[in-house]
């Protein structure tokens, strides 16, 4: 690679010789650079620590030389200053006369201009010490005075190395560079490029050429290669994975070698105006770093008190209502029916329950059948997400636009997007975990925390691809193209800042809607493993770039991560391993491709209304673990194994913690894990299937319905899983009176009559329950019966309809029968959410009408 490859356009170029002369190196000398282990930043200290202290003793000697001059030309001024001695009384008047020929006066006068050359030169040597003095007092002024500011200092440290240099210049005349007798050097003009001389042999002999062009001279060697480098007398060797130290000998006067970091053959210098803006925190603002980084905790903190002083006047409004209402009749309840406020029903009809645009909002958006492009936000999300991505695009262009160098505003920049991206981190992993502590404090599901997650991470991967550009775009200006793969291979601290951003990168592009849904196994084990790449990367940049403010948040992030997947670990242990054995699982296969399953625990869980869990199967992909809404909750005493309820009365006495649980899902077969569960019980005798399983969870499960005088309970099909728990709750506390739900109407919509065999057992439990006639009205639609005569209904409360229901008129007839304050869930297909969603907006002036939604849209 010449020399001219990285230098500016501007510049002369520079020419490169390979020497005649063979370069040899003992044996002893090629191992120690082999050998060597140090790195470029421990190597660039030890550099200028070594330059500090070959300056300082530098200045010492001058010094000393200076007073020792001075004083000799002060006592030479003393002597040739005293008066002369009288003339002798033999002395005439005609031997004075003589004395004032014109010989004798020029002798006077060329003594005179010696003296005034002296004293001029001292003169000069004094101005220079103060010169240098001043500088060195404004660096230090710089530096204290921009502690908390853009550190734009460079100025005042050029103009204090161009005073010692000044300095150092005033003193050494001559240079005498012995350079052995193994070494051929070749000395380059810088100006013209021409050879000067080539030498095999040190020696005084280049003497007059190297003092000559002692202004235009570098000597760089790299496996017998020399190229000129700057104005500047430096000698580097560069060796592979080392940087020697060569002690010439300069003679009776020694120069300070100024000794480069990092050198190539045929680069140019880094640029000295821009260099300091490429790395640590030259020119990052960091009082304003710390600033913005807290009005975003502050914004996202405001945000969730607002949340959560929200949810404490709900969760109040329904205690009361519980306890007011709480086994009350129909009449007694009209005053929890009517609103009490116009404000609040408008709030949930165009912003909490409101899509993005009229109706679609979890409704898939396909480009075919087997590709889908995700869904979109509800309009509140959308507002939240809008003032996110502003208010982060806001921080990072607030930058001090009025310094006069562009690259320490660039500097900033980095800085500011580095701090942003960290900071996001925070809660872009707290959002992820399935333990997230803001699940139940904020009684927000995971499906929203998990919009929150993607959306967050798509700018914490933006911010961190500016921080890299940042440091990129300034690195070539300063040192070339070639500069940035020896920054990265050399200096730990840019690799690892490189390879956090690269991870970050690539689970930007794997997780795009139609790949995560394709492939969502693969996509999920890759988002995994570079997370953790990613997070581990950060925390080795903080650590080696000296980053102590940031560090914590990087430890933090780090944490946080590790914890969620060890309390996976502990509640999978707790509930799955006991004395008394491990957690087994009973698979059904039934008909319409679907699966009964009920997972026997070795210990008790308290299962809420509501909830899901993840399952494991060791027979059929281990590895893997799914979401499915638990439908029925079981609990038997230590001595007997029940699989399926079969009592027709539900115990008043409470269960003892020492039973077992058994816990059922509903599992449609669809591809992947789904699809082999389904053909291995398919294939197993009497299509049951009994392996070792593991049971994760359970999570949600915060919605209560039993303040509600009225629930309406759509399902489609397999969502019935979720509205079953809710029914099979209500009808268990009715009969003591515990509730206030007086009317329970559940909608279920399935495909062919085959799919009332999945909850057939559940459901004749249910229909053997006290009271039940009283509370329950069922409504099944079956949208491709083999014929309507099959569609019978078999009593009041029990309708069977052929067809597609009709959602409005559905609800509406609801609506006009309320019985208290009302409750619409919905648990299905995207398109029939937003059909429900559509229906309950639009009522929200009749009257109480909450809505709760399950989906699984991630």
């Amino acid at each position: 690679m010449g020399s001219s490859a990285s230098k500016p356009a501007s510049t002369a170029p520079s020419h490169v010789w390979q020497s005649e002369t063979p370069v040899r190196f003992s044996q002893e000398l090629v191992d120690s650079l082999q050998s060597s282990t140090e790195t470029d930043s421990t190597r660039a200290n030890t550099l200028e620590l070594h330059v500090q202290a070959r300056v300082a003793e530098e200045l010492k000697r001058l010094q000393a030389r200076e007073e020792s001059t001075l004083a000799a030309l002060l006592e030479a001024e003393k002597n040739e200053s005293a008066p002369d001695a009288a003339p002798s009384a033999e002395s005439s008047a005609g031997d004075t006369l003589r004395g004032l020929g014109r010989e004798s006066v020029a002798k006077d006068v060329a003594k005179l201009r010696e003296r005034l050359e002296q004293r001029k030169k001292m003169r000069e040597v004094g101005e220079l010490d103060e010169e240098v003095d001043k500088a060195r007092s404004e660096v230090v002024r710089c530096l204290r005075g921009k502690d908390t500011r853009p550190l734009d200092c460079w100025r005042e440290v050029k103009a204090f190395r161009e005073g010692v240099a000044r300095l150092e210049e005033s003193w050494v005349e001559k240079v005498y560079i012995f350079a052995g007798q193994i070494l051929g050097l070749f000395v380059l003009d810088r100006a013209t490029g021409a050879t000067l001389q080539q030498y095999s042999a040190g020696g005084k002999e280049y003497k007059e050429n190297i003092e000559t062009h002692k202004h235009n001279v570098c000597l760089l060697l790299a496996r017998s290669r020399f190229v000129a480098k700057d104005n500047r007398s430096v000698v580097t060797i560069v060796s592979p994975g080392s940087l020697l130290n060569i002690h010439f000998d300069l003679g009776p006067q020694q120069l300070p070698l100024c000794i480069s970091r990092t050198a190539t053959a045929g680069t140019a210098g880094p640029n000295p105006t821009i260099e300091p803006y490429t790395t640590d925190l030259n020119g990052v603002d960091q009082l304003g770093n710390r600033r913005y980084r807290d009005a975003l905790f502050w914004f996202l903190g405001i945000l969730g008190v607002c949340v959560l002083l929200i949810r404490i006047l709900e969760i109040s409004r329904a205690w009361i209502r519980h306890k007011v209402a709480m086994g009350k009749p129909e009449a007694r309840q009209i005053f929890w029916r009517d609103n009490q406020s116009a404000w609040w029903p408008w709030i949930k009809r165009n912003v909490t329950y409101a899509p993005l645009g009229n109706k679609r909002h979890n409704r898939e958006m396909r480009l075919s059948s087997a590709v889908s492009v995700g869904t979109l936000p509800s309009r509140f999300h959308m507002v939240l997400l809008t003032v996110y991505f502003l208010s982060n695009f806001a921080y990072c262009a607030a930058l001090d636009y009025s310094i006069e160098n562009k690259w320490a505003v660039v500097a900033q920049l980095r800085g500011r997007s580095g701090v942003l991206a960290l900071s996001n981190m925070v809660p872009l992993v707290i959002f992820a975990g399935r333990n997230n502590p803001l699940i139940p404090l904020l009684k927000i599901s995971f499906d929203t925390y998990n919009l929150l997650h993607r959306w967050m991470g798509r700018m914490v991967v933006l911010e961190s691809v500016i921080h890299m550009l940042a440091w990129l775009i300034t690195q070539i200006a300063s040192d070339g193209w070639s500069s940035v793969a020896r920054k990265i291979s050399t200096d730990p601290f840019i690799l690892w800042g490189t390879i956090g951003t690269g991870s970050m990168v690539i689970i930007l592009f794997s997780s795009p809607s139609p790949l995560r849904h394709a492939f969502y196994e693969t996509f999920l084990n890759v988002h995994i493993i570079l997370a953790f790449a990613s997070i581990l990367a950060v925390c080795v940049h903080c650590k080696l770039g000296h980053l102590y403010e940031l560090l914590p948040y990087a430890i933090g992030v780090f944490v946080i991560w590790i914890a969620d997947r060890l309390f996976r670990v502990v509640r999978i242990i707790y509930y799955n391993y006991s004395s008394r054995g491990g957690t087994y699982a009973t698979v059904e296969a039934l008909p319409g491709e679907a699966c009964r399953v009920t997972l026997h625990l070795p210990t008790y869980v308290n299962v809420a209304p509501g909830s899901h869990a993840y399952l494991r199967f060791l027979a059929i992909k281990p590895w893997e673990s799914h979401p499915f809404s638990i439908a029925w909750t079981n609990h038997t005493c230590i001595d007997t194994v029940d699989v399926l309820p079969t009592t027709e009365k539900v115990s008043d006495s409470p269960i003892p913690k020492s039973s077992r649980t058994s816990v059922s899902f509903l599992i449609s077969a669809h591809t992947g894990m789904t699809r082999s569960l389904y053909t291995h019980a398919l294939a197993a005798p009497s299509h049951r299937l009994r392996t070792r399983a593991a049971f994760e969870g359970p999570y949600a499960g915060h919605h209560s319905l039993d303040s509600y005088g009225h629930c309406v309970l759509v399902a489609g099909s397999s969502g019935i899983t979720h509205q079953i728990s809710h029914i099979h709750r209500l009808l268990s506390e009715f009969p003591h009176g515990t509730i206030a739900t007086r009317r329970i109407t559940l909608i279920w919509i399935v495909r062919d009559l085959e799919h009332l065999e999945w909850v057939r057992p559940w459901m004749d439990e249910m229909l053997r329950m006290p009271m039940r006639r009283e509370l329950l009205v069922i409504k099944l639609f079956v949208t491709r019966p083999r014929s309507a005569a099959e569609v019978t209904s078999p009593s009041q409360t029990v309708q069977m309809f052929p067809g597609r229901p009709n959602i409005r008129v559905l609800l509406l007839n609801e609506v006009a029968e309320q019985v208290g304050a009302m409750c619409v869930t919905v648990c299905g297909p995207g398109g029939l959410a937003d059909n429900v969603r559509e229906v309950v907006r639009e009522v929200q002036g009749c009257g109480v009408i909450d809505f709760v939604e399950e989906a699984f849209t991630w």
